[in-house]
């Protein structure tokens, strides 16, 4: 019983074992969920003898989870970058390996970590650190997946916002000097 199964790998189909004798018994397990899988392991022998184990195995999947669903950067001027930070903290009770982490956008870029594999122990965060530089003005959406052998973990929605401000002087009317002179004219916001 439980969410996963176990499956006998080499099947004896005869033998004498003599008393202070052993036979191994190549048991494999398989299983995706969290929890406990039990199950009976018979022998039983021609005369009717019957050997009776219970198989348990405990699964532990690695928790990951972000200390924030959304990652706002701040509005940014195109051409420009701002940058922001984020933790992936295991909540779990074993440690989780992350291989990588995936951005289908270009305007983002994570800087930090730098190098993988790495490895997040129990109770312990790993810093992610990610560059928003958007070269046009718009609206920017996209999720950040983290690659793992360890399991699926909640991707992170990134929101930048960039901008493209012009300013445009207009002057009242031309002042024209000569080297060393100086002199004062007023000018408008347009």
């Amino acid at each position: 019983s439980g969410p996963g199964s176990f499956t006998l790998q080499n099947v004896i189909t005869s033998g004498v074992l003599n008393p202070s004798e052993s036979i191994d018994a190549q048991i494999h397990f398989s299983g995706s969920d969290e929890g406990a899988t039990t199950a009976l392991f018979i022998a039983e022998a021609s005369s009717g003898e019957r050997i009776v184990d219970t198989l348990t195995i405990e699964m532990d999947l690695p928790e990951g989870r972000w200390t924030a669903s959304t990652l706002q950067f701040p509005s940014t001027h195109a051409g420009f970058s701002s940058e922001a930070v984020v933790w992936l903290r295991n909540t779990g009770s074993i440690p989780f390996e992350v291989s990588g982490l995936i951005i289908s956008l270009n305007e983002f870029e994570v800087i930090d970590p730098a190098a993988y594999p790495v490895t997040v122990l129990p109770g312990d965060s790993l810093l992610v650190r990610i560059r928003y530089a958007p070269q046009d003005p718009g609206d920017a959406n996209v999720q950040l997946q983290v690659a793992s052998p360890c399991g699926d973990f909640t991707n992170l929605l990134l929101i930048g916002h960039a901008y493209l401000s012009i300013v445009e002087f207009g002057f009242e009317s031309p002042l024209m000097l000569r080297p060393g002179e100086s002199g004062n004219t007023r000018f408008q916001l347009n």
